[in-house]
């Protein structure tokens, strides 16, 4: 008898052997710079090269914003803007999270020696909330670094449940993501861009529904606090958006002004 229980528990052991076992996700911590490095994605023909980010010897080229961006992970692209001036054209961005082993190679298509460009970045949802530093430089055409490093900071944050709607922010861009989760209705979106001029544009699932401007695909727009371009002001205000309970997700980027103190808030209501 003992002998028939014993076959009989072997037999449950190999039965449960042959379903598969559920697996953890594989959640990132940001102060884990590699992990993040292997994630991380920047549009484009991107490469990925071991070691630490060459610098320039001589440099020719000045980056002459001080860019930062907020990102929310598992959403869509944020853009992180880069305004340079010099006198050879430019043909690549590198870029290395500090503290990581790799650096990214990013071809820039149609760069002058002066202008501005756009790298759209994006992290899964995996990526814990939390923060990391940018270190980048422009390559010239000719192959030679052209530009001084520059620290770009990073901040990630979480989707937000619809009824966690309050955020703030500063000078960069900062992209918000809120989950309607199947609420249908009014949301109402209430801000204050203080006395420095800011711009707000509204997605919903994507497509632009509303702004302090005209509507516009990403990326926004880059505009000084002293010489702001349309669609940045300083004011109260509040935008009212009609939703389905078919629709997913709102997205809120905000684009905060260079040089200057700039700060705003919103929050989101939902129905």
């Amino acid at each position: 008898m003992k002998t028939t229980n014993y076959l009989f528990l072997i037999f449950i052991a190999f039965l449960l052997s042959c379903f598969p076992k559920e697996v953890a996700p594989a959640f990132i911590d940001p102060s884990d710079r590699n992990a993040l490095s292997k994630v991380i994605v920047f549009k484009g023909n991107t490469q990925s090269q071991t070691g630490t980010l060459p610098t320039a010897t001589s440099p020719s080229t000045t980056i002459t914003n001080n860019p930062s961006v907020s990102l929310t992970a598992g959403g869509s692209n944020v853009y992180i803007p880069i305004q340079y001036t010099g006198t050879t054209p430019v043909s690549t961005a590198y870029l290395q999270i500090v503290g990581a082993s790799t650096y990214f190679k990013i071809p820039i298509s149609g760069a002058g020696s002066s202008g501005l460009f756009y790298i759209p970045m994006s992290l899964p949802l995996s990526v814990k909330q939390g923060n990391f530093t940018i270190q980048l430089v422009l390559v010239g055409t000719n192959g030679n670094v052209l530009s001084k490093v520059i620290n770009i900071a990073v901040v990630i944050t979480l989707p937000k449940e619809c009824g966690d709607g309050y955020v703030i922010g500063g000078s960069g861009i900062a992209q918000t993501e809120h989950k309607l989760s199947g609420k249908g209705g009014t949301v109402n979106i209430s801000y204050n861009t203080f006395d420095e001029p800011d711009r707000i544009d509204i997605y919903l699932d994507g497509k632009w529904v509303a702004g302090t401007g005209s509507s516009i695909a990403p990326p926004p727009p880059l505009s000084t606090c002293g010489n702001p371009l349309g669609g940045f002001v300083p004011k109260l205000g509040q935008f009212n958006i009609n939703t389905s309970t078919s629709n997913k997700i709102i997205q809120v980027y905000v684009s905060g002004c260079t040089g200057g103190y700039t700060a705003w808030n919103y929050k989101l209501t939902c129905p």
